[in-house]
C-alpha cells in the first residue's frame, strides 16, 4: 500500500528528508552546505533540500520526488 502525500500541504526541511527516505532517495547531510541536505538516487537528478523552504523550492522538491 503506497503511503499518499497531499500535494498542498507545506512540508518541512525533515517531512520532505523522511518522505525522500520512504520513497528510496538517499539523503546526506555531508553533500550539502550547512544546513542542508542532499537527496540522490540512481538514474535520477539530485537536489538539496534546504531548512528553510520557500514556496517554490517546495514545489520543485515535490515534483523531484514526484508528488505533483
Amino acid at each position: 500500500m503506497k503511503k499518499e502525500y497531499p500535494a498542498n500541504k507545506r512540508y518541512t526541511q525533515s517531512e520532505f528528508v523522511k518522505i525522500a527516505r520512504e520513497l528510496g532517495w538517499t539523503v546526506t547531510e555531508s553533500r550539502g552546505k550547512g544546513s542542508h541536505y542532499w537527496a540522490s538516487k540512481e538514474g535520477q537528478r539530485g537536489f538539496p533540500i534546504p531548512y528553510k523552504i520557500s514556496i517554490g523550492v517546495d514545489q520543485a522538491i515535490k515534483k523531484a520526488l514526484g508528488l505533483k
